[in-house]
């Protein structure tokens, strides 16, 4: 394999040197503009220098692949889809983000009550229920609001209804405990959103079973 002599990156720097002298005597010797002449303005850049610059990218990676043996091509091949994959997935979270934003600017806004007041909320496609403490707004999909409705229904005391609901929330949602203040099985705010729950969401129980 040859190696580059630096004749041709001689030439290159004469060439330029000769451009370079040519564009000073022309500043030089240039005065004012001719009447009736205008200055070009700057091209601003547009996506052609960035296609230009990605055909160059490709032909130089087309010359470069035949000179790689099996190991360089496999790590080449690796990085690559290594990359493709980091893209679709940042392609993939702007587009929850997006879902996100705009579900959140329809969803409804909690009205003001009560510090103490807790509700429910239902968006726009039904498909979410909302459950609202102070401001706070917890999600839960219609399976978990209908599990929950089970519970809160269910044919028992309130002591056994909070402590069903504790360990549900334990065992299925447990970031639920971040957003409202529940400090234990026995917690108030457990029977206050069983009683919530129980009166917008009708579950019938007969002879102890759910049907």
């Amino acid at each position: 394999m040859e190696k580059k002599t630096g004749k041709s990156a001689g030439g290159r720097k004469q060439a330029a040197g000769t451009i370079k002298a040519r564009g000073a005597a022309k500043a030089a010797g240039a005065g004012k503009a001719p009447r009736g002449t205008k200055a070009a303005p700057g091209k601003p850049k547009t996506r052609a220098a960035g296609n230009s610059r990605l055909a160059d990218l490709a032909k130089e990676l087309t010359r470069l692949i035949p000179r790689l043996d099996e190991e360089g091509l496999s790590f080449l091949i690796e990085q690559a889809q290594v990359h493709l994959y980091n893209m679709q997935v940042d392609e993939l979270n702007q587009t929850m983000l997006r879902n996100v934003e705009r579900s959140a600017s329809k969803s409804p806004k909690p009205k003001k009550t009560a510090p103490a007041d807790m509700g429910i909320q239902v968006s726009a496609d039904k498909h979410s229920y909302y459950i609202v403490y102070q401001g706070k707004w917890v999600m839960f999909t219609d399976e978990e609001i209908i599990q929950l409705a089970k519970i809160a229904s269910a044919p028992v005391d309130d002591y056994e209804k909070s402590g069903a609901l504790y360990r549900w929330f334990e065992r299925e949602r447990r970031d639920v405990f971040g957003t409202i203040p529940i400090e234990g099985k026995t917690d108030p705010l457990l029977t206050r959103m069983a009683d919530v729950i129980r009166k917008n969401f009708k579950v019938k129980y007969r002879q102890g079973k759910n049907k």
